[in-house]
């Protein structure tokens, strides 16, 4: 929750609409070997009495699962250049990101699945400070492409200046997309 980002704070009424019209607002799923484990990173920082609940189910299931491959989806990137980097409308700010970056070191999550950017990001979160020659050691880290708008602060990265044609840079179809799990 912060004063000055562009939306408005997660509330308990907003997480039950989507309750009632999706389903959990958190959940797990294995399927060939591995965990899957969606969360709502929305709800981090809220101090609503959602986001203690979800915290204790999100510890209990990554523990339940010691030993699988552990694949993790939400909403809000940790960060998107480095774990300690100023809060800003696109990442999740204090104490929730220390928590949930430990957490998912703890329980060597392979992969890290993030949306909000609407563009696609990767690198790799080190679960220790990386030396030539050495192997690196730690969790792929994507924001995946939006499949709807490229958003306006982000339109001049990558492929083309953005043009009056896509709006500025919003309908860059080149720039959308999914992701496929295998």
């Amino acid at each position: 929750p912060l004063p000055w980002m562009p939306a408005k704070s997660v509330t308990g009424e907003w997480i039950e609409g989507y309750r009632h019209w999706f389903g959990a607002p958190y959940q797990a799923f294995s399927h060939q070997g591995c965990r899957f484990v969606l969360v709502n990173s929305p709800a981090f920082n809220s101090g609503l009495r959602f986001e203690a609940e979800q915290r204790q189910w999100l510890e209990a299931e990554l523990a339940s699962h010691a030993g699988e491959r552990l694949l993790v989806a939400t909403h809000y990137p940790p960060y998107l250049l480095h774990p300690r980097e100023p809060s800003s409308y696109d990442n999740l700010d204090e104490p929730a990101r220390g928590w949930f970056l430990e957490l998912l070191e703890r329980h060597k999550a392979e992969a890290l699945f993030v949306g909000h950017v609407h563009n696609f990001f990767y690198t790799l979160h080190a679960w220790r400070p990386w030396h030539p020659g050495e192997a690196a050691e730690g969790m792929d880290f994507y924001a995946l492409p939006s499949t709807s708008f490229v958003r306006r602060d982000y339109s001049e990265l990558f492929r083309i200046a953005p043009g009056t044609e896509q709006e500025y840079g919003r309908n860059d179809a080149g720039k959308l997309g999914y992701f496929l799990v295998d």
